[in-house]
């Protein structure tokens, strides 16, 4: 009954959860207690943010950015940091990547504008149900806000649940 409920939801994996990061609107994926990468995402954007190893500099790293996978690395180092697929498709001419202070930034330009993704790789941790849903809600204030300028959307609120920004009403 509930205990064992209880009990298989203490033995999930913890990268499973989403936990929110330091700065406004920036998710955690951490493996094993330790941090891999925080993310954040907009209407045309996936942002993924790694902290670099001290003595790393911005002209060391290296990022290859394919419509569907990610490699991130640093020149030298025999083995890849991040070498995995995306959750979805994305526009390489669009997409960059910047290092500043010990942080490399890396700006994925969304193919299919406005879709929530569940998170930057695939397989790789996860949004949970409610903070899905206020992504949802703040994708949608940001379409509402770009297609209606002269109006302030922060304070809106959405009655049941939140359509996907680019399903709704056409896209």
């Amino acid at each position: 009954g509930q205990q064992q409920q209880q009990q298989q939801q203490q033995q999930t994996p913890k990268m499973a959860m989403t936990k929110k990061a330091s700065e406004k609107g920036r998710y955690i994926y951490s493996y094993q207690g330790r941090t891999i990468y925080e993310w954040s995402q907009t209407l045309d954007t996936i942002s993924i943010y790694i902290i670099t190893p001290p003595n790393v500099t911005g002209s060391q790293c290296l990022v290859t950015i394919s419509p569907r996978r990610l490699k991130v690395g640093v020149r030298g180092w025999s083995q890849l940091y991040i070498d995995e697929a995306l959750t979805d498709v994305v526009e390489v001419s669009e997409s960059t990547w910047s290092w500043m202070d010990g942080e490399l930034s890396i700006d994925l330009c969304k193919v299919a504008r406005g879709r929530t993704w569940e998170s930057p790789l695939e397989g790789k941790g996860g949004l949970d149900p409610v903070t899905r849903e206020e992504v949802k809600k703040d994708m949608m204030l940001e379409r509402f806000q770009e297609e209606n300028p002269g109006f302030d959307f922060r304070n809106a609120e959405f009655n049941g649940g939140v359509p996907d920004a680019r399903d709704f009403m056409g896209g």
